[in-house]
């Protein structure tokens, strides 16, 4: 115990278990182990005693004992025992301080109603400590998350050292003793050269030794008594941050003499540390919610474009927001499938060694013994030999079954200069017969080290909103994955379609070329024959009439199914062609059938398009025979051919208006289907093919042929012709000419 106090321990029987040796100061030799409290302490004491064996936490209060007015702390220990603390008269304040601690009391409540910045909360808190107490030096202590300590927050008395800025290593309050500061808040060294006060105890009732972590005046280890003395300190005082049931900092008080804080100012102190802890608090969590805000609309739009897109690459990096929102990072990499995907910067080397911490980590998930929630490689000094050190911060997750598909944020190093409170380094010294122990340091002035080979720290933020994409990126792939296989079908019906269509035109080339011959054959013989029979039998010249017609039907077939086949299979080498120079040369073509049927063909444009000359040649005039061979009775036909350039995609458009008959809704994609006529006029001859053609050629030039129609108004075709030449297919592998050489 440290002198300013005396502790009496009693157990459930009242009766003494443990007492200071200093307590005959207060109550003489009446104290003694085994004695009542009341024989010892009084009955107004021991009434007291009595009452808190029920009880549990400390509480400050004056004891109406036969001292008088002498304040004693109470609580009750892990071992069921009641402790009271007794101080001294001059521990109480004295007469004209009361004003001072009511203008603290204001001000922690101006501190609890303000929502201010954090740095500006330990500013005022350590300001208010140091008004309260008069303490030389007042520090706001933050722990960082490598529970090194930085003092980030300071008020000073004139003349004393400022401690600003400097770095304590996390050996000086080690986890055992954070315990403490979370369970009891004000810990107080009065001064740093008195002695310590044993305490004796009834071993026959303490079975182990007596839980004094939360007596008031309880003394502490003599290296931290030494670790104040070579900082010139004479006493003490820390008030505890605690925010969620961990100790965040402290509020460190310095005296560069011995001090005694009254004890009527210690529920004020109390009411600062869950005041500060309180706003300190609010202030993290509003800064923790901003971040873990605009995260998580990052990642709601990133997962709604995941789902319109197959692209997972896409959707996260090229988007904006993209994943580099998602965590601050210097690069991000995605490997799926095989295939990687980066932006920024990246190891140069290494990633074997990551995709083996993802292995691990999966490994333990299946076999049941991974933490709760890890799915998470993180390190800010890189993944140890054989990783590239210019790139040590690597946040990365596993996204499927496969740990060779992973999302990984990198950060570069960031090289930086701690100013420590003298050498972070403990020395050891060498005692009399050879016994080596760790000392506290001797000096504390600035010590300088330059800190490389580290990034800057993920943050549990960052960890989270990791963790948490992973969890729904599995969703998403399973989609993806299902997406493909549906992907995957349908390509492989379509390479069995497109096999069968060539397969189909292979064959049409085939039999127009193979029935040529025979149909040309078969068309002289008639006409011979029909010359040797001359003036014969009516009914026979009338057969050979209808013979000889059909041949020319059959010839006409044969050269469509010819045209149709080449028109998807002939191979051609894209070159710009003015429209106007192929406009003149299919009307020269088409001259006699333009002045048989008295038509109007308008063209002025001198755009150019890219492609073949022979087959937009062929689609063209396919165009305007149509419009002239379907025209409206008496009405002479009129063909506007208008051209015009489209932006987006980059293209040429085409449009052949006519004044004709028009073709009914229900037919307007059938026209374009081989041996499908919209007319079933007789006396028009067609057999089914041109607009089959002409679509054809519209799509080997990377666009496509439609119409918009009204019967008996007229009809436009639009062709619309790719402008890049990507586009094009100018060669249609295992085409029918191909097959046919085959």
């Amino acid at each position: 115990m440290q002198p300013q106090a005396c502790l009496v321990a009693v157990g459930r029987d009242t009766r003494i278990v443990a007492a200071s040796q200093n307590a005959s100061e207060w109550f003489g030799d009446r104290v003694r182990l085994g004695a009542t409290a009341a024989e010892a302490l009084g009955d107004g004491i021991a009434m007291i005693l009595e009452r808190s064996l029920d009880g549990v936490g400390a509480e400050m209060q004056r004891s109406p004992s036969l001292l008088g007015d002498v304040p004693v702390h109470i609580h009750r220990n892990s071992q069921g025992l009641v402790i009271a603390e007794f101080w001294r008269p001059e521990s109480m304040l004295q007469e004209g301080e009361l004003s001072q601690v009511q203008r603290v009391n204001d001000g922690l409540l101006k501190l609890a109603q303000d929502r201010v910045e954090l740095d500006s909360i330990l500013q005022r808190a350590t300001d208010l400590l140091r008004e309260a107490t008069g303490f030389d030096r007042v520090m706001a202590y933050r722990f960082l998350s490598d529970d090194t300590g930085e003092v980030v927050a300071e008020s000073v008395a004139e003349g004393v050292d400022s401690f600003m800025g400097l770095r304590y290593p996390a050996s000086d309050i080690p986890r055992q003793a954070r315990a403490l500061y979370v369970s009891n808040r004000i810990r107080m060294i009065f001064n740093v050269h008195d002695p310590a006060i044993p305490v004796d105890e009834d071993v026959a009732s303490v079975h182990e030794p007596l839980d004094l972590s939360d007596a008031a005046a309880r003394s502490v280890s003599p290296v931290h008594i030494e670790y104040l003395r070579n900082m010139r300190v004479g006493a003490s005082m820390s008030v505890s941050i605690v925010v969620g049931e961990r100790l965040w900092g402290l509020l460190a008080c310095h005296h560069l003499s011995p001090k005694i804080v009254p004890i009527e100012v210690w529920p004020m102190l109390h009411l600062l540390s869950q005041v500060t802890s309180t706003t300190v608090a609010h202030a993290q969590q509003q800064e923790d919610f901003e971040t873990q805000l605009q995260a998580s609309q990052v990642a709601q739009f990133l997962l709604s474009y995941l789902n319109t897109t197959s692209s997972m690459s896409s959707a996260l990096l090229d988007g904006s927001p993209s994943i580099r929102d998602l965590i601050p990072c210097d690069g991000v990499h995605i490997r799926f499938r095989g295939e990687d995907f980066r932006v920024g910067v990246g190891p140069a080397y290494g990633y074997e060694l990551l995709v083996e911490r993802l292995e691990q980590i999966k490994a333990e998930r299946e076999r049941g013994i991974a933490a709760p929630g890890r799915s998470v490689v993180q390190f800010d000094a890189g993944l140890g030999p054989g990783w590239d050190a210019a790139v040590p911060g690597v946040l990365a997750i596993g996204f499927s079954d496969d740990p060779d598909d992973f999302i990984a944020w990198y950060r570069r190093e960031v090289s930086q200069t701690v100013k420590w409170a003298g050498n972070p380094e403990k020395p050891v010294e060498m005692r009399a017969g050879g016994e080596l122990r760790l000392s506290p340091r001797k000096s504390f002035e600035a010590w300088t080290e330059c800190v490389s080979g580290t990034s800057e720290p993920w943050t549990p933020i960052d960890v989270t909103a990791a963790s948490s994409l992973s969890k729904s990126l599995r969703d998403v792939v399973l989609r993806i994955s299902l997406l493909q296989d549906e992907v995957d079908r349908r390509a492989q019906s379509e390479r069995e379609l497109l096999e069968l269509t060539r397969d189909l035109e292979a064959f049409a080339y085939a039999a127009s070329h193979d029935l040529r011959q025979p149909a040309r054959t078969m068309s002289m013989r008639l006409s011979m024959l029909a010359q040797q029979l001359g003036d014969s039998d009516e009914t026979v010249r009338h057969s050979l009439e209808r013979a000889t017609q059909g041949s020319v039907e059959l010839h006409r077939l044969i050269d469509g199914m010819n045209l149709l086949a080449r028109s998807a299979t002939a191979e051609f080498t894209p070159e710009t062609i003015p429209l106007a120079e192929v406009i003149v040369s299919l009307r020269e073509d088409l001259a006699e059938l333009i002045d048989e049927t008295d038509a109007d063909v308008q063209f002025d444009s001198e755009l150019e398009v890219l492609g073949d000359r022979d087959l937009l040649k062929r689609m063209i005039a396919n165009l305007v025979e149509n419009a002239i061979k379907y025209r409206r009775e008496g009405v002479a036909p009129v063909i506007e051919i208008e051209c015009r350039e489209i932006e987006r995609p980059p293209s040429v458009e085409i449009r052949v208006r006519d004044n004709g008959q028009g073709i009914a809704a229900e037919d307007a994609e059938r026209v374009f289907n081989a041996f499908a006529r919209s007319n079933t006029d007789p006396s028009i001859q067609g057999n089914g093919l041109g607009l089959a053609i002409c679509r054809r050629i519209a799509q080997r030039h990377g666009g496509d042929l439609t119409v918009e129609s009204k019967p008996g108004v007229g009809s436009t075709f639009i062709a619309r012709l790719s402008s890049n030449p990507a586009n094009l297919r100018p060669r249609q592998a295992g085409g029918a000419e191909a097959a046919l050489n085959n």
